[in-house]
């Protein structure tokens, strides 16, 4: 979902929730737009939408190699998320992507594109271990 030209989001769980903390963002971003006369940064909109959870009760963990992934690797950490929490099979007809680049801006990925990133997707680590860094 977008949520202002430079900055979108995925959403799963439940959907009340997620446009809740979507709106939030949304409004955050506008306001920080008329405000600053500037667009605001994502560390900013991801601190209000945090805090929006935290206030109910819910807790996100930030870890400071989410801000070293590359775009690719966000990606593949996204479908891990998704293939682990769909009932169905992952594929390009039951899942969209969007990503948001400093050349392009707000993008969804074409159906070609996502089925390639699910393609190149590597194995997961089998239960119990844990990758190298």
């Amino acid at each position: 979902m977008e949520i202002d030209a430079h900055i979108g989001c995925a959403m799963s769980g439940l959907t009340a929730d997620a446009r809740t903390m979507i709106d939030h963002a949304r409004v955050t971003s506008q306001n920080h737009a008329f405000t600053y006369d500037e667009r605001i940064g994502v560390e900013s909109v991801t601190q209000a939408v945090c805090d929006l959870a935290l206030r109910f009760g819910e807790s996100m963990d930030n870890e400071s190699a989410m801000m070293q992934m590359t775009l690719t690797e966000g990606h593949h950490l996204v479908l891990r998320v998704l293939k682990q929490v769909m009932e169905e099979k992952l594929d390009h007809h039951n899942i969209q992507l969007a990503q948001v680049t400093k050349e392009n801006g707000f993008q969804i990925l074409t159906e070609s594109e996502l089925q390639d990133l699910i393609n190149s997707m590597p194995p997961a680590p089998a239960p119990g271990t844990t990758t190298a860094s």
